[in-house]
């Protein structure tokens, strides 16, 4: 990635590189370090920050539905990939799950 630049405007301090997210893969740590520009030149660069790239969660497993008087309960076994590509349990990867209920359900 070096020497490449990601165009910001004068009022956003962050950027999306998606055109750096190619070679990038589930799992892997990557290293970025931020230089700012201005009519005179360049910066040096901040320190590094590291981050772990991350993918999509896989499917949750052993879903269980209780029924009850007037409503019913749902459990059920989190994914075993949830999000890098290991199996390796990371709990506060998974931010969000959502239910979809129907009388008439097809995958």
């Amino acid at each position: 990635f070096a020497n490449e630049v990601a165009e910001t405007s004068t009022l956003q301090r962050s950027c999306a590189c998606n055109r750096f997210a190619s070679p990038l893969r589930r799992g892997s740590n990557i290293t970025v370090a931020v230089a700012a520009r201005n009519a005179i030149g360049w910066s040096n660069y901040s320190l590094p920050s590291s981050v772990r790239v991350m993918g999509r969660p896989g499917v949750i497993s052993d879903l269980f539905v209780e029924e009850r008087d007037s409503s019913f309960a749902l459990s059920w076994t989190p994914p075993p990939d949830q999000g890098y590509g290991d199996s390796a349990f990371h709990p506060e990867l998974i931010t969000a799950y959502t239910v979809l209920l129907s009388s008439c359900f097809a995958l």
